[in-house]
């Protein structure tokens, strides 16, 4: 949620732009879009994507075709393209973060555990960046949009 606080950033960004002339526009543009575009996807990515995705179905249930049309119905299509590019690049940023991971200590192997949670993790990301980012963003957003004041305070060590 404190990332997320970062919308104000996108306001700070635009007052220096506007403050500071000689800097370059298109550097000035650039730091612009790159904050805009974290901070917006991190909260309304997620709706998008999985809600929006559905919202069609949901409301014209026609829209599904009979199964011995599935396969030649364009949105079906579409929505299995975009199914597979998901997983594949699911499994794509997977092996990059193995690659780039320190190697484990070789008197800590992998537990039967750990990969099973592994592999658990793919169907449960939808649910996981829901909990964990999204509405985490949106909550930091909307109190922002509402004029409430966002305040982080370092808790006790105990």
């Amino acid at each position: 949620m404190r990332h997320a606080w970062g919308s104000k950033e996108v306001g700070f960004i635009i007052a220096r732009i506007l403050e500071h002339p000689e800097t370059p526009l298109g550097a000035g543009l650039k730091l612009l879009l790159r904050a805009t575009h974290d901070i917006l996807l991190a909260g309304a990515g997620w709706v998008i994507l999985a809600i929006g995705s559905q919202l069609p179905i949901l409301f014209n249930p026609g829209l599904v075709p009979p199964i011995h049309l599935a396969y030649t119905d364009p949105v079906y299509l579409t929505i299995l393209i975009a199914s597979a590019i998901v997983v594949v690049l699911g499994v794509v940023f997977w092996m990059q973060d193995v690659m780039v991971r320190p190697p484990r200590p070789p008197h800590r192997p992998q537990t039967i555990k750990e990969r099973f949670l592994t592999l658990i993790s793919f169907p449960m990301l939808v649910v996981l960046t829901l909990i964990f980012l999204s509405l985490p963003v949106l909550h930091a957003q909307t109190r922002l949009l509402l004029g409430s004041s966002l305040q982080f305070q370092v808790a006790r060590k105990v």
